[in-house]
């Protein structure tokens, strides 16, 4: 087991920044407690699963392998929070959600369920069955091989839902574009119909409709 530093000077290093929140590693080791305490006076905060399972999985899995290369240690950390109910194996969804079930071993995590604080190890690239294990069943003591945290106030998860409801926007917006589409193609033969017969009347009717279906766009 690696033995826990009391590190006065900050030695966080910048590895990424990603979605405006930028991820710091210090390859000292730590407990618990000193792992809270470092990132507090180096103005960091921990990530949470949902973060490390999202915005930052690719990079943590880089410096995994680094870090292995390097030591040949699997790379554990503290995170945000503490206790998980149910072990077994999961995958996350695109905001780091789990999900019951393994999928490829980059998104998938075996959770060891208990009440202490959440820990990761982040396994090298040889592991089939799970890159990461999500651990609650360890004593807050035991000392982690890295501390890693992110700028306090990063919000990397909540960038993310951000970026999701962007996208549900314009999955939104392409599917009344394609309805637009769908009217002005049907409406066309009334429109020239209303055109070979100067019905007023007909020629309004269809331009609100195609009107109304662009402001939904627009909004």
């Amino acid at each position: 087991m690696a033995t826990s530093q009391r590190v006065e000077e900050t030695q966080f290093k910048q590895v990424a920044s990603i979605q405006g929140s930028t991820l710091f590693i210090d390859k000292h080791g730590a407990n618990h407690n000193d792992s809270m305490d470092r990132l507090k006076r180096a103005g960091l905060e921990p990530l949470t699963y949902q973060q490390a399972f999202s915005t930052y999985r690719e990079v943590l899995l880089t410096e995994a392998q680094k870090y292995f290369n390097e030591t040949g240690n699997v790379m554990s950390f503290y995170l945000s929070g503490e206790g998980i109910k149910k072990d077994g194996y999961y995958h996350f969804d695109r905001t780091g959600e789990l999900q019951e079930g393994r999928v490829h071993p980059d998104k998938t995590a075996y959770v060891y369920s208990g009440k202490n604080p959440l820990r990761l190890d982040v396994n090298p690239d040889d592991y089939d069955y799970g890159r990461f294990d999500l651990v609650a069943d360890y004593s807050p003591d035991f000392v982690a091989r890295v501390v890693v945290g992110v700028k306090a106030g990063s919000e990397g998860a909540a960038e993310l839902g951000h970026t999701n409801q962007t996208e549900s926007a314009t999955v939104s917006n392409v599917a009344k574009a394609l309805e637009l589409a769908s009217v002005v193609r049907e409406t066309m033969p009334q429109a020239i119909a209303a055109l070979e017969t100067s019905t007023k009347q007909a020629i309004v009717d269809v331009l609100k409709n195609i009107a109304r279906l662009a402001s939904e766009i627009k909004e």
